[in-house]
């Protein structure tokens, strides 16, 4: 049997690189050479750490933020030449198994397989949204852009159109709360999208710095005290707040956000972990005002991330700090536990 490495979660607490089996593709799939795939902190991390309430079957490759080239299209897969590059590769598709190794998204891996979803539309007559999310998601990537900065296009992508189904408007007031990189692209899309003021609020000194060269206005350290105390330490990133988005996913961050948000306005959970059962006072939420879950939609926005990062309007290197191979990939994983990285990138070559 033809064998690929992969990162496996052996267990929760437990990670190792191990052999595992090649993906076989189907008929209207295409075999990859995965280039590189970033992890996510908001899943990932947690579920190596057994910390995800819907990934929750071991052992299982993790990994859903992958770039792969196609190297051997399936017989009916027309529209996936070789050489393409696209985004969400993956070795085993959600709810799938590659021998004995369940799916935790599959792109930590040296191959994996794509779907050509346009193919299968127009021979089985069906919608493309009838399809799984993910074989939405194989949108194209440059060749002249690197692997680590392609992988960055998800995060890029994924926090645009949020703000964009959130509603955010030119001159909103925006508070997001986490220091990663999805926080700081949070924010820095409010910017670009006309906001009057973008805040993050985190616990970690780097990562704050690094959002004030991305030219936001404020960046208050929260580690230690409350959230509004925080905000109310720097005049700079004083609310109330239009929009406040939780980057985190965490019920404490729920709680402390509502005094900050202004009449009418938006408090996002992005974030996903379990630790979202907040206790909320009704009468403390303004007037208005609405919570939500933030949703994405990574096709909607494709062409117009990579139009910015062609005009220069968003660096993905910005957004992530380590690029290792995929011998240290679990050193990588360690990093982000430890809060020490931004974002990881694993190249596979």
């Amino acid at each position: 049997m033809t064998t690929m490495r992969a990162l496996v979660v052996v267990e929760p607490g437990r990670v190792e690189l191990r052999e595992v089996p090649m993906p076989q593709p189907g008929p209207y799939q295409a075999l990859t050479k995965i280039e590189a795939c970033s992890f996510c902190s908001s899943t990932d991390v947690k579920i190596a750490a057994g910390e995800l309430p819907f990934v929750n079957q071991y052992p299982c490759i993790i990994g859903h933020e992958a770039l792969g080239r196609v190297i051997e299209p399936g017989p009916k897969a027309r529209y996936l030449t070789e050489g393409l590059r696209l985004l969400r590769s993956t070795c085993a598709y959600p709810g799938t198994m590659l021998g004995e190794y369940h799916s935790g998204w599959g792109g930590m891996a040296e191959y994996g397989l794509v779907t050509d979803l346009r193919a299968m539309v127009e021979d089985l007559q069906i919608r493309a949204d009838q399809l799984p999310a993910v074989e939405q998601m194989h949108q194209p990537v440059p060749p002249e852009m690197s692997a680590p900065d392609g992988t960055m296009l998800i995060t890029l992508k994924e926090t645009l159109s949020s703000l964009q189904d959130m509603g955010m408007k030119p001159a909103a007031r925006v508070l997001v709360v986490g220091d990663g990189a999805v926080g700081l692209a949070f924010a820095y899309w409010a910017k670009v999208l006309g906001a009057s003021k973008a805040v993050v609020a985190g616990h970690h000194d780097v990562r704050l710095a690094q959002a004030r060269k991305l030219g936001l206005d404020a960046a208050v350290n929260s580690a230690g005290t409350t959230l509004s105390e925080a905000i109310a330490s720097d005049p700079a990133a004083s609310g109330p707040f239009d929009f406040i988005i939780d980057a985190v996913g965490h019920h404490k961050i729920v709680e402390e956000a509502i005094p900050l948000l202004a009449p009418w306005g938006t408090l996002a959970v992005y974030g996903t972990s379990a630790h979202l059962k907040a206790t909320v006072d009704v009468m403390a939420i303004p007037v208005g005002a609405r919570l939500l879950r933030a949703s994405t939609d990574e096709p909607r926005v494709h062409t117009q991330v990579l139009e910015a990062c062609r005009l220069g309007l968003v660096r993905p290197s910005d957004f992530y700090s380590h690029v290792l191979p995929l011998e240290r990939a679990a050193d990588g994983l360690e990093l982000l536990r430890r809060r020490e990285a931004l974002k990881v990138m694993v190249v596979m070559d």
